[in-house]
């Protein structure tokens, strides 16, 4: 197996776990609080205020934090693709990186093609 990929993996497998332990952390404070307010809802009623208004903010802070990590995951796998078709032959990574976004590999090919045959013509072949 190729070292970048293993890193990548590795990195992804990372990202897995954070997600997870997020979800995680979330959903036992939500429980704590649902627990805590049947056991004794008179002393959420005295503090004012709704009694599951911190269950919607966790919750709100734990979007926001999945969404980064979701976000970090794309930026990975994008940079592994780019790396990996680099290593293999078949073009830059601009071309790439702009095949995956644009889903079709067989751009990507010919973006690759149409770059190689403008540097002949740029190195007067």
């Amino acid at each position: 197996m190729d070292a970048k990929k293993l890193i990548a993996d590795r990195i992804n497998n990372y990202l897995n776990v954070a997600i997870g332990s997020v979800t995680g952390v979330f959903a036992g404070s939500a429980w704590s609080t649902v627990r805590a307010f049947l056991r004794d809802p008179e002393y959420y009623a005295s503090r004012g205020g709704a009694w599951y208004s911190g269950i919607i903010t966790s919750g709100i802070v734990t979007a926001v934090v999945i969404a980064g990590i979701g976000i970090a995951r794309k930026k990975v796998n994008e940079k592994f693709a780019a790396a990996e078709a680099a290593i293999s032959g078949n073009g830059n990574a601009a071309d790439v990186k702009s095949a995956v976004e644009g889903g079709n590999a067989a751009e990507g090919a010919n973006a690759s093609e149409a770059s190689k045959s403008a540097d002949a013509k740029a190195e007067g072949k």
